[in-house]
């Protein structure tokens, strides 16, 4: 099922999320960190965990999740006004959510 989301919220929603990764890169900017992209994660597992393994300095073991993903189909098809709110964000940072 579809479903449809409103404009201001998903703008409210983009930019507190923003704020919040700009907090915690500022909170742990003494700190080494990494950063992990869910869809290269899911995309690449094999290398992702390995690059994270090395970070960690851990000996490099196969790892795998039990976790399966929920929400199968692309954005389009999740979301029914999807390509309004993708013509409404064509000039912002966050069009780059908007890849179907």
């Amino acid at each position: 099922m579809a479903v449809q989301l409103d404009y201001d919220d998903c703008l409210k929603q983009f930019e507190e999320t923003k704020k919040w990764e700009e907090e915690y890169d500022s909170f742990f900017n003494k700190h080494q960190k990494i950063e992990v992209i869910y869809e290269k994660l899911v995309q690449d597992t094999v290398q992702e965990t390995r690059r994270m393994q090395d970070f960690l300095g851990v000996k490099p073991q196969k790892l795998y999740s039990l976790t399966l993903k929920q929400n199968q189909g692309t954005l389009s098809e999740r979301i029914s006004n999807y390509y309004e709110l993708k013509e409404k964000f064509k000039d912002s940072p966050w069009i780059k959510f908007f890849t179907d």
